[in-house]
């Protein structure tokens, strides 16, 4: 059966077809779950890969390449990686917050560094807050960014240090203000 009718028939809800599709992408799966470092990971993205697939209407693989199919499914679960990751972090700093007895100026202030460095990598360009983002939130390799992005490792290099310079220097003027 080909990868596209296996999806249109999950789409229609034919488990069988999904556990022909999630068996396909085990590889993928748990490697994304090794990096999330948690017991239930791999449980996470096969439920947010299900719900994909099934409730995403926008999303039709008739007439589509098989190698396009692919592509759209490895980065829903790099995706859906990065949202479980950007959940526990949430979450971890909520409960810091909310269970702390005496509101101690150490975890206010890490909780206000977390926020002051996420909106300074807002204000970077796109492609820099791109590789910034792809580096060090969803931990990829800097060789596996580059050929994402058709660029050389070099290129990939030059434009993470103009991005950490960049942060570098907003936080060197803040503290200035």
């Amino acid at each position: 059966m080909e990868l596209n009718e296996l999806i249109i028939n999950s789409k229609n809800g034919d488990q069988e077809s999904m556990a022909i599709l999630l068996d396909m992408f085990d590889p993928l799966i748990s490697k994304h779950a090794r990096l999330l470092n948690y017991e239930e990971a791999k449980t996470d993205i096969i439920i947010g890969l299900i719900e994909r697939i099934q409730y995403n209407d926008n999303f039709c693989p008739e007439g589509m390449s098989e190698g396009a199919v692919v592509n759209y499914l490895k980065t829903c679960v790099m995706r859906l990686r990065v949202d479980l990751i950007r959940k526990r972090i949430s979450k971890s700093k909520l409960d810091e917050i909310s269970t702390e007895d005496d509101y101690s100026f150490g975890s206010i202030s890490s909780f206000e560094n977390d926020l002051i460095t996420s909106t300074l990598v807002e204000c970077l360009p796109r492609n820099q807050k791109e590789i910034i983002d792809k580096i060090y939130i969803q931990g990829f390799k800097v060789s596996e960014v580059a050929h994402e992005l058709g660029v050389s490792r070099q290129a990939v290099n030059n434009m993470k240090n103009k991005a950490l310079y960049a942060l570098k220097e907003m936080i060197n003027e803040r503290e200035e203000v």
